[in-house]
């Protein structure tokens, strides 16, 4: 008797430790989500975004640009000039910049970046005939050339956006700016949820529609006069699209 007891007392014990346990990873699970989804997700609440952000969406929600900036990756850049190819020597793409930047903002001359306009990116490959192919699914990363002139702003916001499809609402483009000497350019993407609510645009998805962001990403580069290469660096090669955009606004 005694025996069983003990037995079903230790059964007991067993039921309540097990839902002690249960109940504090719930608890666990519920406040880590707050953390991710805090009230200021609330879809009933407004914000009063940047004016600077409001306009970037207005721009960037467009479908059509008489911009297209065509990048190139690096590797295709250096089968056309008189350099070591980057599959041949294991140099890194850093290595080929710091040792070849002048040319390769040459090669580049016709990528270059503007302000205030909406552009829309694609990645390229030019062949020895001087015929281009475009890269979606071969490459990741691609250039394009920012000249900073005299009397321009040096403090400005660089917005990126997709041309969404469906299946690339989760991708994003990001951006590096890249001097002469090979070093990047400090930035800042923080971006405040009044800039993440300052536009969105509801999309065609299988089984209906998406409301998504049309700000994917916003950085803030300060700058001197001079020449970079821009970096550009997809999160994903296959079903990225063909296009994202590029807005680029002085502050």
């Amino acid at each position: 008797m005694t025996q069983l007891l003990e037995n079903e007392m230790h059964h007991n014990l067993k039921n309540i430790l097990l839902k002690l346990s249960l109940t504090i990873f719930l608890l666990v699970v519920f406040i880590g989500c707050d953390s991710f989804l805090p009230d200021e997700f609330d879809g009933d609440k407004k914000f009063n975004s940047p004016d600077i952000d409001t306009r970037a969406s207005n721009i960037l929600v467009q479908d059509t640009s008489i911009h297209i900036i065509n990048s190139r990756p690096l590797i295709n850049i250096v089968d056309s000039l008189t350099v070591v190819k980057l599959e041949q020597d294991s140099i890194t793409e850093d290595q080929v910049i710091l040792s070849q930047f002048n040319a390769l903002v040459d090669s580049l001359q016709n990528t270059n970046l503007l302000r205030d306009s909406l552009m829309f990116v694609r990645f390229i490959n030019i062949g020895a005939n001087g015929t281009f192919s475009v890269d979606t699914t071969a490459s990741s990363i691609a250039y394009a050339v920012l000249d900073v002139t005299p009397g321009q702003p040096k403090d400005f916001y660089l917005y990126t956006s997709l041309v969404y499809t469906g299946t690339n609402i989760n991708e994003y483009i990001g951006v590096q700016l890249i001097k002469a000497d090979g070093s990047a350019v400090s930035s800042s993407s923080d971006m405040v949820m009044e800039t993440v609510t300052s536009g969105t645009q509801s999309i065609p998805i299988a089984g209906g529609t998406q409301l998504v962001p049309t700000i994917k990403a916003r950085y803030h580069i300060q700058v001197d006069e001079g020449t970079y290469l821009v970096r550009f660096t997809k999160s994903n090669v296959s079903g990225f699209g063909q296009f994202f955009k590029i807005l680029i606004l002085s502050i």
